[in-house]
C-alpha cells in the first residue's frame, strides 16, 4: 500500500489548497510539459498564421493585413478548441495518478487520453452550452449548472463515462450533503466557490501583469497605447504572448489539482473512495504473497 493511499481521507477547503500546492510543487516539470505540448502549439500556429497576415499586410494594405489577422484568430481558435480538452485529460489523468501513488510520463499520458478525446469535446461542448443558456436566463441558472457541471470532465476522464452520463454523474456528485454541523461547509458547491475564488484571484494577477508587460513593450517601441497589441509590430507581440502563456501555462495546473482533490474528497466522504482503494491494495498484495508462496 502505498503512503498516498494511508493518507486518503476527507479534506476541508485548506487542506484541499495546501495538498494541491504541494503536488503542484512536487510534480511542476511534469504537469508543467503536458500543458506546454498544447499550449506551444497554439501559440506557435497563432504566430505563424500572424506573421504571415503581416507579410499580406506589408503587399496588399490594410485591408489584406485585416483579413489575414481575422483568419489567423480564427486558426488559433480552431487548433485551441481542438487540442485544450486534450491537455486537460492528459492532466487530469496525470494528477490523478500522481495523487494516488503512481506516476505518468506526458507521453503515456496523452496515450491514454485519446480514447476518450471525442467524449471529453462533447462534455465540453454541451456543458458550454448548458451554462450559456443557463446565463441568458437571468444569470442565476447559469451560476448553478456551472457548478452543477464542475466535475464532468473529471468524470469522464477518470470513470470512462460518455458526456451526458458524465453530467448527470457530476451532477449527483455536487449535489450530496458530505459534512455535518451547523458550522462546516455542507454544500460541496460552497467548497467549489471558495476554491474557485482563490484561482480566479491568481488569474487576476497574471491578467495585470500582461497588461503591464503589453504597456511597457509598447512604450519602448513607441507604439500609441490605444492601439494595444494590434498596433505592435509582430516580433513584439510574439515575445508579450510568448511569456503570457508561459505564466498561463505555469499556473493553470493549480485549478486542475485542486478540483480533482475536490473530486476524491467527495467521492471519500460519499463513497467510501479511501476503503475501496484500500481493499484494492490489500488484495494486490495478498495475491502477490499467495504468488511467493506457491513458487516456494
Amino acid at each position: 500500500m502505498t503512503e498516498s493511499m494511508l493518507d486518503l481521507r476527507p479534506m476541508g477547503i485548506g487542506e484541499i489548497l495546501d495538498r494541491s500546492f504541494r503536488l503542484y510543487r512536487d510534480n511542476f516539470l511534469a504537469f508543467f510539459g503536458i500543458l506546454l505540448v498544447v499550449n506551444g502549439s497554439i501559440y506557435v500556429v497563432q504566430h505563424l498564421a500572424l506573421l504571415a497576415a503581416s507579410l499580406l499586410g506589408q503587399a496588399g494594405g490594410a485591408t489584406a493585413a485585416a483579413i489575414g489577422a481575422a483568419a489567423a484568430g480564427g486558426m488559433a481558435g480552431i487548433v485551441a478548441l481542438v487540442l485544450t480538452p486534450l491537455a486537460q485529460g492528459a492532466l487530469t489523468l496525470a494528477v490523478s495518478e500522481r495523487f494516488l501513488g503512481r506516476q505518468l510520463p506526458v507521453k503515456e499520458a496523452y496515450k491514454r487520453i485519446m480514447p476518450r478525446f471525442l467524449s471529453l469535446l462533447g462534455a465540453g461542448f454541451f456543458v458550454w452550452v448548458v451554462v450559456v443558456l443557463g446565463m441568458l436566463l437571468l444569470i442565476l441558472p447559469g451560476v448553478y449548472f456551472l457548478f452543477a457541471f464542475l466535475l464532468t470532465s473529471v468524470i469522464v476522464v477518470l470513470e470512462g463515462k460518455k458526456a451526458i452520463a458524465a453530467m448527470g454523474r457530476s451532477r449527483e456528485l455536487m449535489r450530496v450533503k458530505t459534512e455535518k454541523g451547523f458550522f462546516t461547509f455542507r454544500s460541496n458547491t460552497a467548497k467549489a466557490s471558495i476554491i474557485l475564488l482563490i484561482i480566479f484571484s491568481l488569474q487576476i494577477v497574471i491578467v495585470v501583469i500582461a497588461a503591464v508587460m503589453v504597456a511597457l513593450i509598447a512604450a519602448a517601441v513607441h507604439s500609441p497605447m490605444g492601439a494595444g497589441q494590434a498596433g505592435l509590430p509582430w516580433a513584439a507581440q510574439a515575445v508579450i504572448n510568448g511569456v503570457t502563456t508561459l505564466l498561463q501555462t505555469t499556473t493553470a495546473p493549480f485549478y486542475t489539482i485542486a478540483i480533482i482533490l475536490l473530486y476524491y474528497d467527495i467521492r471519500i466522504r460519499f463513497e467510501g473512495f479511501d476503503l475501496e482503494m484500500m481493499a484494492k491494495s490489500l488484495g494486490q498484495e495478498s495475491g502477490a504473497q499467495s504468488t511467493v508462496h506457491a513458487n516456494q
